[in-house]
This record gives structure tokens, C-alpha cells and sequence, in this order.
């Protein structure tokens, strides 16, 4: 699906051919939150979030796993709301 965008604009470590708009279950998720920045926590959120839509249209359904991890991602984006918290550095000084 990259095979015809610039090698710049590719996700590094993908696969050829693999969708860099989505997060399979089996691609590496990260098991800290805290650390990343708001905009790589939305980045991440909408990639599983697109995930998941692309499962419910499948026969076998939605992952386990790429509903666990939407579901983290949205506490995670909830408690940064809630806490006033936008950036990676500012959640963690203000645990």
C-alpha cells in the first residue's frame, strides 16, 4: 500500500506493502503511555481506532487486543483531558 509513496514519506519499519494507517495486533504497541506526547498519542489512537473499524467489517470480528488497546488509549487521552495534561512532560511531573 507504501509502494508508491517516496521513501521519505514511508513509516520506518514497516513491511512493504502494509497499511501504515492502521495498528495490527501484532505490530509492536508501547507499553507506556506516559512517555509518548499528545500527538503521537492521537496518532496511535486513530491508527488502532482505524484498526478496529477495519476489523468489524471482517468475519472473525474485532481483535481482543486491538480493543484492549483502543480502550487504553482513550484513558489515557480522558486523564490527560482531565488533568490538564498535553504533553509527555507535563504528565509525568504532575503524577
Amino acid at each position: 500500500m507504501t509502494d508508491h509513496l517516496p521513501s521519505t514519506m514511508q513509516e520506518p519499519g514497516l513491511a512493504p506493502g502494509a497499511d501504515p494507517t492502521s495498528l495490527t495486533p501484532e505490530e509492536p504497541f508501547p507499553e507506556e503511555l506516559l512517555g509518548l506526547s499528545l500527538v503521537q498519542l492521537q496518532v496511535l489512537h486513530s491508527r488502532v481506532s482505524r484498526r478496529l473499524e477495519q476489523e468489524y467489517l471482517s468475519l472473525e470480528g474485532p481483535h481482543p487486543l486491538t480493543v484492549d488497546r483502543l480502550q487504553c488509549l482513550g484513558v489515557e487521552l480522558d486523564s490527560r483531558v482531565l488533568t490538564g495534561t498535553t504533553t509527555a512532560s507535563s504528565a509525568l511531573t504532575e503524577s
